[in-house]
């Protein structure tokens, strides 16, 4: 924002504040009813209606109207400013209530502090000086009104830049936060897949150690199978010769008739009888 934009800003906040100081005092005198802390205090359209029943009681009964509805309690007041104190209307109800125009509300409330100004410095020649005077001041307001106007749409506009500027700045932001949150998961991702080529590496050997495990065993298994079988056929071999050593203890030790004849009985279960 250039210097004459700051410069505009501030004077329009002087004047604002020195609108604003002579409505609360004015109420402050007048009426206790009305509270001015700021200009949310005219969004109901009731200040006006006493402005206006201040000016000249016969105009309106405040106590008697109905100001449930701010919109229908503003356009009324407007109204009757316009009609029977001379003041334009340069505003509308609803830019008051959504507070969407806050200089040309300034700018409202000044002309009603001319208007109390103008009744207050009093009649004849002056009051005909005043009237001249007020349409004077009506011709200046109406173009400081559309000089407001202009600097509104200048300020909007630069409001609507800024706004575009800070929700460009959001994104860039945004899209920074986004980007470093993509680098640190594909770091992640390229440390699971670091990991993972490395337990798969760690498979592919178990695999390996397992297959010659499964050799070993399968090698094991079958020298148990010769082992058992070299095993049987040596007991076979060992009852054979203490039979066959039995048989030659036998033989030395009796006559081979003896023998026989015990090998007859013995293993036929013959005696002499059946001989």
């Amino acid at each position: 924002m250039n210097l004459h934009k700051a410069i505009a800003l501030e004077k329009l906040s002087k004047f604002r504040n020195k609108v604003v100081r002579w409505a609360k005092e004015f109420f402050d005198v007048n009426s206790s009813k009305i509270e001015i802390d700021g200009l949310d205090a005219f969004r109901d359209g009731l200040a006006f209606l006493y402005f206006i029943h201040y000016y000249d009681e016969s105009l309106i009964d405040v106590e008697a109207f109905d100001t449930s509805d701010s919109y229908r309690v503003l356009e009324s007041a407007f109204s009757l400013a316009e009609e029977y104190l001379d003041i334009p209307n340069i505003l509308c109800p609803q830019d008051v209530i959504s507070s969407t125009n806050e200089q040309s509300l300034v700018l409202y409330i000044y002309l009603y502090k001319i208007k109390f100004d103008l009744k207050s410095a009093g009649s004849g020649d002056r009051e005909f000086e005043s009237s001249h005077r007020m349409a004077d001041l009506k011709q200046i307001l109406s173009k400081k009104v559309e000089s407001v106007r202009s600097l509104m749409d200048l300020l909007t506009h630069e409001q609507q830049r800024l706004i575009s500027l800070l929700r460009q700045d959001e994104l860039y932001k945004e899209k920074i936060h986004y980007e470093k949150h993509l680098a640190s998961m594909n770091r992640k991702v390229e440390k699971n897949i670091e990991i993972c080529s490395e337990l798969q590496k760690q498979n592919d050997a178990l695999k390996q150690q397992n297959s010659l495990l499964l050799k070993n065993i399968d090698i094991l298994q079958k020298k148990l199978s010769q082992e058992v079988r070299k095993k049987k056929e040596a007991k076979k071999l060992s009852v054979t010769k203490e039979s066959v050593k039995s048989f030659l203890e036998l033989l030395m030790s009796e006559n081979l008739s003896g023998y026989l004849n015990k090998y007859e009985k013995g293993v036929f279960g013959l005696t002499d009888t059946q001989s």
